[in-house]
Protein backbone atom coordinates (compact mmCIF):
# COMPACT_ATOMS: atom_id res chain seq x y z
CA UNK A 1 0.00 0.00 0.00
CA UNK A 2 1.16 3.60 -0.45
CA UNK A 3 1.73 5.59 2.52
CA UNK A 4 0.04 8.87 3.11
CA UNK A 5 0.99 11.87 2.84
CA UNK A 6 2.75 12.43 6.52
CA UNK A 7 0.22 16.36 6.12
CA UNK A 8 -2.44 13.84 5.80
CA UNK A 9 -1.95 12.03 8.91
CA UNK A 10 -1.03 15.03 10.73
CA UNK A 11 -4.42 16.07 10.01
CA UNK A 12 -6.28 13.14 10.71
CA UNK A 13 -4.03 11.97 14.47
CA UNK A 14 -2.66 13.44 16.96
CA UNK A 15 0.61 11.39 18.45
CA UNK A 16 2.12 11.76 21.78
CA UNK A 17 5.21 10.96 21.85
CA UNK A 18 5.44 10.20 25.51
CA UNK A 19 2.79 7.49 25.63
CA UNK A 20 2.77 6.22 22.05
CA UNK A 21 -1.14 6.55 21.95
CA UNK A 22 -2.92 8.12 18.68
CA UNK A 23 -6.13 10.27 18.97
CA UNK A 24 -8.29 11.32 16.06
CA UNK A 25 -8.15 15.40 15.57
CA UNK A 26 -11.57 14.84 14.28
CA UNK A 27 -14.52 13.41 13.32
CA UNK A 28 -13.17 10.28 10.67
CA UNK A 29 -15.74 7.77 10.50
CA UNK A 30 -19.18 7.24 11.65
CA UNK A 31 -18.38 5.77 14.76
CA UNK A 32 -14.75 7.69 15.23
CA UNK A 33 -14.92 11.44 17.02
CA UNK A 34 -12.55 13.76 17.82
CA UNK A 35 -10.26 12.72 20.52
CA UNK A 36 -11.19 8.82 20.36
CA UNK A 37 -8.42 6.15 20.80
CA UNK A 38 -7.20 5.94 17.34
CA UNK A 39 -6.09 2.31 15.75
CA UNK A 40 -6.27 -1.44 17.60
CA UNK A 41 -4.28 -4.07 18.56
CA UNK A 42 -3.25 -6.74 15.36
CA UNK A 43 -1.16 -9.68 15.39
CA UNK A 44 1.31 -8.02 18.12
CA UNK A 45 1.85 -4.43 16.47
CA UNK A 46 -0.32 -0.99 16.69
CA UNK A 47 -2.39 -0.69 13.35
CA UNK A 48 -4.25 2.46 12.34
CA UNK A 49 -6.89 2.61 9.33
CA UNK A 50 -5.47 6.00 7.81
CA UNK A 51 -7.17 6.89 4.06
CA UNK A 52 -8.62 3.57 3.52
CA UNK A 53 -5.34 1.50 4.06
CA UNK A 54 -3.63 -0.08 7.11
CA UNK A 55 -0.64 1.13 8.50
CA UNK A 56 1.63 0.18 11.80
CA UNK A 57 1.41 2.33 14.41
CA UNK A 58 5.40 2.41 14.66
CA UNK A 59 6.06 3.87 11.47
CA UNK A 60 3.38 6.37 11.93
CA UNK A 61 4.93 8.00 14.98
CA UNK A 62 7.99 7.64 13.70
CA UNK A 63 6.31 10.04 10.27
CA UNK A 64 4.43 12.05 12.90
CA UNK A 65 7.45 12.79 15.04
CA UNK A 66 10.03 12.88 12.32
CA UNK A 67 8.20 14.46 9.27
CA UNK A 68 9.52 11.84 7.09
CA UNK A 69 8.59 7.94 6.59
CA UNK A 70 11.42 5.63 7.94
CA UNK A 71 13.75 5.10 4.96
CA UNK A 72 14.67 1.18 6.50
CA UNK A 73 12.62 -0.81 9.30
CA UNK A 74 11.22 0.52 12.48
CA UNK A 75 12.40 -1.25 15.65
CA UNK A 76 10.76 -2.06 19.11
CA UNK A 77 13.39 -1.54 21.25
CA UNK A 78 12.08 -2.90 24.36
CA UNK A 79 10.06 -5.85 22.06
CA UNK A 80 7.10 -4.53 22.59
CA UNK A 81 5.01 -3.76 19.53
CA UNK A 82 2.15 -1.84 20.63
CA UNK A 83 4.78 0.28 22.61
CA UNK A 84 5.03 3.29 20.16
CA UNK A 85 7.11 5.68 22.63
CA UNK A 86 9.77 7.53 20.88
CA UNK A 87 11.94 6.52 23.00
CA UNK A 88 11.13 2.89 22.41
CA UNK A 89 11.59 3.35 18.25
CA UNK A 90 14.77 3.41 16.19
CA UNK A 91 15.80 2.70 12.79
CA UNK A 92 17.08 -0.79 11.83
CA UNK A 93 18.26 -3.13 9.34
CA UNK A 94 16.15 -6.00 8.58
CA UNK A 95 19.17 -8.02 10.30
CA UNK A 96 19.13 -5.67 13.03
CA UNK A 97 15.61 -5.61 13.90
CA UNK A 98 15.99 -10.12 13.59
CA UNK A 99 19.11 -9.82 16.25
CA UNK A 100 16.60 -8.06 18.42
CA UNK A 101 14.25 -10.97 18.41
CA UNK A 102 12.73 -12.81 21.51
CA UNK A 103 13.21 -16.56 22.43
CA UNK A 104 11.39 -18.32 20.38
CA UNK A 105 8.23 -20.33 21.71
CA UNK A 106 9.76 -23.94 21.15
CA UNK A 107 13.01 -23.39 22.92
CA UNK A 108 13.00 -26.19 25.77
CA UNK A 109 16.42 -24.93 27.09
CA UNK A 110 14.58 -21.55 27.94
CA UNK A 111 17.94 -19.85 26.87
CA UNK A 112 18.26 -17.93 23.56
CA UNK A 113 20.95 -19.95 21.79
CA UNK A 114 21.49 -22.77 24.13
CA UNK A 115 19.99 -26.72 22.94
CA UNK A 116 20.50 -29.95 24.87
CA UNK A 117 22.28 -32.16 22.20
CA UNK A 118 21.32 -35.86 23.62
CA UNK A 119 23.97 -37.76 21.02
CA UNK A 120 26.89 -36.17 23.32
CA UNK A 121 24.84 -35.54 26.31
CA UNK A 122 25.85 -31.68 26.44
CA UNK A 123 24.88 -28.09 25.70
CA UNK A 124 25.44 -26.42 22.63
CA UNK A 125 25.53 -22.62 22.08
CA UNK A 126 25.02 -21.31 18.78
CA UNK A 127 24.39 -17.41 17.41
CA UNK A 128 22.65 -16.50 14.21
CA UNK A 129 24.83 -13.27 12.72
CA UNK A 130 24.72 -12.14 8.88
CA UNK A 131 26.60 -14.81 7.82
CA UNK A 132 24.70 -17.56 8.93
CA UNK A 133 25.04 -19.79 12.31
CA UNK A 134 28.13 -19.45 14.49
CA UNK A 135 28.74 -22.64 16.61
CA UNK A 136 30.18 -21.35 19.66
CA UNK A 137 30.54 -24.78 21.21
CA UNK A 138 29.39 -27.61 23.23
CA UNK A 139 29.30 -27.15 27.33
CA UNK A 140 28.93 -29.51 29.99
CA UNK A 141 26.73 -26.35 32.02
CA UNK A 142 23.51 -25.29 30.54
CA UNK A 143 25.03 -21.88 32.70
CA UNK A 144 28.84 -22.35 30.42
CA UNK A 145 26.54 -22.62 27.52
CA UNK A 146 24.16 -19.50 28.63
CA UNK A 147 27.39 -17.40 29.51
CA UNK A 148 28.91 -18.41 25.90
CA UNK A 149 25.94 -17.34 23.84
CA UNK A 150 25.32 -14.39 25.86
CA UNK A 151 29.00 -12.89 25.18
CA UNK A 152 28.92 -13.62 21.75
CA UNK A 153 25.77 -12.31 20.96
CA UNK A 154 27.12 -8.53 22.91
CA UNK A 155 30.40 -8.72 20.61
CA UNK A 156 28.20 -9.74 17.32
CA UNK A 157 24.86 -8.26 18.04
CA UNK A 158 25.70 -4.97 19.65
CA UNK A 159 23.04 -2.57 21.27
CA UNK A 160 20.66 -4.77 19.36
CA UNK A 161 21.76 -7.88 21.79
CA UNK A 162 18.84 -9.32 23.00
CA UNK A 163 18.87 -12.32 25.45
CA UNK A 164 15.30 -13.25 26.86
Amino acid sequence: MKRPEIAEVRDLLDYEPSTGEFRWRRRAAARVRAGDIAGCERDGYWQLCVKNGRVLGHLVAWAIHYGEWPAGEVDHINGIGTDNRIVNLRLASRHQNMRNTRRRSNNTSGIKGVSWRSDSQRWRATLRTAGGRLYLGSFDSVDAAADAVQRARAAHHGEFARHD
